[in-house]
């Protein structure tokens, strides 16, 4: 292969899912690319199963990590090393539909202005049994103003421009976590974004995950990525405090929140959108009053049985939001 159309990144420092996830890597319908493996093995047994997949597809490159340094670390060094125009992530644990290169490939390529593309996914198990399946946004102005508040793409199932990437100087080292939320707002800025509504991906969950590690000080990392961008886009920094609020409200996370985060939550929500009026479309601005309307009846249903007062008043700040744009 002279120059592949496509690079898979993926770093590697377990080799416990890494057969299944490069096997449906390697049996891709659309087969000329390079599989970019970014050695990070922390045993013996990692590098060797690293080592023998190499020697069996020529399609392998290892590049062997410099030093420890992070996730942000490890993909700017296989970023590096990536020869395609296209590069597409992928973690060492999980599964991969058969078509999902061919079917990025397309869509990226017919639309020079989207700059990364993502698709929806199966959340599975440690066993691999499927848990539940999300659909994700695919309109790039819904994405675009999403990078403000979340992460609208899921960043093992994403392919984007290299050149576009590497212009904005990659990810972001300071980042333990969060780094692909920084890098989509950042990118979202100068091109557009993008998802395929299909789950392309199977995503693992087990303890061994970043996602699953992250606790409270990976929450307060991506915390303050928002709250760069919220700066950026509002003019002055908000207090870290609603945007934790907000963040918390706006991931409908399956607990109660108590009143008065959801409170300032709402108060800071309420101030984004009132920036975004003057900025954004009437489509945009409805879809984000939607989705906090549905994070408060998500808090009406947890409530109803024990606090029926508070349900209620969760339930009326729904009504409000679906009516605020």
């Amino acid at each position: 292969m002279i120059r592949p159309e496509i690079s898979v990144l993926m770093p590697v420092a377990s080799a416990r899912y890494l057969g299944p996830a490069l096997d449906s890597l390697l049996s891709q319908t659309l087969t000329t690319f390079e599989l970019v493996l970014v050695d990070d093995a922390r045993d013996d047994e990692t590098r060797d199963a690293i080592d023998r997949a190499a020697a069996a597809d020529n399609r392998i490159r290892i590049v062997r990590a410099a030093a420890p340094g992070g996730l942000a670390a490890l993909l700017n060094e296989g970023l590096d090393a990536c020869r395609a125009p296209l590069v597409a992530r992928a973690d060492a644990d999980d599964i991969y539909h058969r078509e999902r290169l061919a079917r990025q490939a397309q869509a990226i390529v017919g639309r020079p202005g989207l700059l990364a593309l993502s698709c929806g996914y199966w959340r599975i198990a440690a066993d691999g049994k499927r848990l539940w399946r999300l659909r994700p946004e695919t309109d790039a102005a819904r994405l675009r103003f999403r990078t403000l508040i979340g992460c609208p793409l899921l960043h093992p199932g994403a392919m984007f421009r290299r050149d576009a990437v590497m212009a904005l100087g990659g990810y972001d080292t300071a980042l333990w976590t969060a780094q692909d939320n920084d890098l989509w707002a950042r990118l979202a800025q100068v091109g557009d974004l993008g998802n395929l509504p299909e789950p392309l991906v199977e995503w693992r969950e087990h303890g061994g995950t970043v996602s699953a590690a992250r606790g409270p000080q990976g929450i307060a990392v991506s915390n303050g990525v928002s709250q760069r961008h919220l700066a950026a886009y509002l003019g002055t920094a908000p207090a870290i405090e609603d945007v934790a609020a907000a963040r918390a409200l706006w991931r409908r996370e399956a607990a109660p929140r108590p009143p008065a985060e959801i409170d300032r939550g709402d108060r800071f929500l309420r101030r984004l959108l009132r920036a975004a009026r003057s900025r954004e479309s009437r489509d945009v601005r409805r879809h984000f009053a939607r989705h906090v309307a549905g994070a408060y009846l998500n808090q009406a249903r947890w409530l109803v049985r024990t606090h029926r007062a508070e349900a209620a008043r969760m339930a009326s700040r729904a009504a409000a939001w679906m009516a605020r744009p």
